[in-house]
Parts: C-alpha cells; structure tokens; sequence
C-alpha cells in the first residue's frame, strides 16, 4: 500500500513537474513555498499559456475560459488534480483553488483523521507566508480535498 504523503507527493509532484518549479513536494509535506510563490508571480496571460502548453503535451485539459484564468485538469495514476487561480486583476492570482480528487481504489485504507493530518501539515509548511484552508469531504467516487491558497496578508 502507497502512503498517503507517497500519494499526495506524486498529485503535486506532477503539478511541479509540469511547471518547471525548483522543489517538487517534499517529504516534509505536499505542497511547497515555492511552488506557491511561482504561481503567485504569474499574470494570467502566462498561466493560460503554461495550461495550453500541458494540454498541447496531453498532460491536462484546460477548463474554463481564457479571459478569467483557465483551470487545468490533471489526471494521475493515483487520482486527479485541478488547479485554477481566481484573477481579478490580470497580473497575478488573488488566490488559489486546488481541488485533490482520490478514487475509491486509492482510498480505502484511509480515514478522515488521516486525511486531515496532511492537510494540517500542508497548512504549516506553507505558513507564514500563505494561509490555506482547506476541507476533506467524502464525495461519491470517493474523497475530494479542496483548499483555498491565499498570499499572507499582514493587515
């Protein structure tokens, strides 16, 4: 049996993979700094680039629009991922939306609990730099986490 920082890794690992980003996730936690810091740099424009290149390469599927921010679709051996960033202005992200979708197969030797606790981890590795909650939720098919990443905001 894969372990649940194995299975979350290789979702976000691809992720990175795919962006080029210095640190693919690590065995401290599922979702790097750095990975977050590239993706707040980048204007829409690069982003809509960035998801027709992966979709080009069959790697995801662009969802959504051009004008708002695609979102992307990636689909692994260990489950899906689906990143979109929410523009309200065209040079940089005002947050994050990542939805992590683990299939029954993949699931069945995990709890909430379990699930929770890497979710806690994601959510100190980032600090103090971002702020991300997030929620695990079983879903027909089998359990979807959806978390909000968001710049830290010192006021």
């Amino acid at each position: 049996m894969r372990s649940i920082k194995g299975l979350f890794s290789s979702l976000f690992a691809s992720l990175a993979f795919i962006f080029a980003f210095a640190n693919s996730a690590s065995a401290e936690g599922i979702y790097s700094k750095d990975d977050a810091a590239q993706m707040f740099t980048m204007s829409v424009s690069d982003w809509n680039a960035n998801v027709m290149a992966v979709q080009t390469q069959g790697i995801g599927q662009a969802l959504g629009n051009s004008k708002d921010g695609y979102g992307m679709a990636i689909q692994t051996p260990d489950g899906y991922l689906i990143v979109r960033p929410n523009y309200r202005t065209p040079t940089k992200p005002e947050f994050l939306s990542v939805t992590i979708g683990i299939p029954p197969a993949q699931t069945q030797f995990l709890t909430e609990d379990m699930l929770q606790e890497v979710v806690n981890l994601s959510i100190k590795q980032l600090e103090p730099e971002f702020v991300m909650t997030a929620e695990v939720e079983k879903v027909e098919g089998g359990i979807a986490i959806m978390a909000i990443i968001r710049e830290h905001d010192p006021y």
